[in-house]
């Protein structure tokens, strides 16, 4: 039997660019994340060939940045 955890851990990693629009910039960037840490706790030993339960996930984002003097 198996339950989730309830403490998470990982990595998150990004990169972004901006380029001159007008009196601001566009902005474009990209995120992405790496779970640390095993979803699943066991009561007992863990299943033979199970790999683990694992959160990967990636954010792109496109913005504005206003110059305020």
């Amino acid at each position: 039997m198996s339950k989730d955890r309830r403490i998470d851990a990982g990595l998150a990693a990004g990169a972004g660019i901006g380029l001159l629009a007008g009196p601001g910039k566009v902005t474009f960037d990209l995120r992405m994340n790496f779970d640390m840490l095993d979803a699943r706790k066991f009561q007992n030993e863990q299943p033979n060939g199970y790999q683990g339960t694992f959160n990967f996930g990636f954010g792109i984002g496109v913005g504005y940045n206003f110059i305020i003097n």
